[in-house]
């Protein structure tokens, strides 16, 4: 999540972007719990949230009524911290995931008339932007709302560039960037001119490293540089389709392998019935 304010020159930056990730994965937790969370001064904390709540990113509210003495607020995020869209592109079906701040998230998947190999570029991608935009629609989300995209395909990726690998499982592709141009041809079927942030992943990447921050809140320690717990960070996913492939966190990151394909097992070759 990416936040543009003034405040970003004096050296803030990277430690709103550590409690806004812990606000993100918690939802809801106060100022003490963010505290020990991030590693952060509480007067460092006070002041990035006094500061983020005057922007509508995060939000304060009354703690449970349960506790003893004065209810403790809690902190959430606020419209303005923006709506994340993910977009898979699978060999049978296209999933469509809208999640607002300050709501459920929202899930659509529809199969294919065909598998995606068999469908052309541009009818795929054109499906998936028409799936999302009355998604938002639906939901009351206008496109100046929107603050990224997520496009998983099924094939090897290199995530520094974002263009891909292989094209044995898209035949037929353009060699062009298509996390790119779904996202501008969303823009335009929203009506708005800014170019929408976009990102391109295997996946089984992706799908791992959204296991990994959907799993239960980690402890305090986990999110601390240097102080994480051995085996509590890692995460392997398999995804198992017309191909296997496998996706890797490793010390709370995504670990993308040596060579980008890594993970991929897709011209493995096996023995049916071996022990």
């Amino acid at each position: 999540m990416v936040v543009t304010t003034s405040w970003q020159r004096n050296g803030s930056m990277r430690s709103a972007s550590r409690l806004l990730e812990v606000v993100q994965r918690r939802k809801q937790l106060t100022v003490k719990e963010m505290t020990e969370a991030t590693g952060l001064s509480r007067g460092t904390v006070t002041n990035l949230v006094d500061q983020l709540v005057n922007l509508n990113v995060l939000t304060k509210s009354a703690g449970p009524g349960d506790h003893v003495g004065r209810r403790p607020q809690v902190i959430s995020l606020g419209r303005a911290a923006g709506v994340l869209v993910g977009v898979e592109l699978g060999f049978y079906a296209i999933a469509i995931a809208v999640e607002p701040p300050d709501g459920p998230m929202l899930e659509i998947r529809v199969p294919y008339d065909h598998r995606i190999v068999e469908n052309p570029f541009s009818k795929t991608l054109g499906e998936a932007v028409d799936l999302a935009a009355d998604a938002l629609r639906d939901a009351g989300i206008g496109g100046t709302e929107i603050r990224g995209i997520g496009l998983a395909i099924p094939a090897p990726v290199d995530h520094t560039t974002g263009t891909v690998l292989s094209r044995d499982a898209l035949r037929g592709w353009p060699p062009i960037a298509p996390h790119d141009e779904f996202a501008s041809q969303l823009a335009s079927a929203l009506g708005i001119r800014d170019a929408i942030p976009a990102l391109l992943g295997n996946d089984a990447q992706l799908g791992a490293w959204g296991t990994y921050c959907s799993r239960t809140a980690p402890e305090p320690a986990e999110l601390v540089p240097g102080r994480g717990t051995a085996g509590r960070n890692k995460l392997m996913f398999i995804k198992a389709s017309e191909a296997i492939r496998v996706g890797f966190v490793n010390n709370g990151a995504p670990d993308w392998g040596c060579s980008f394909p890594s993970g991929d097992f897709s011209h493995q070759a096996v023995q049916l019935g071996a022990a």
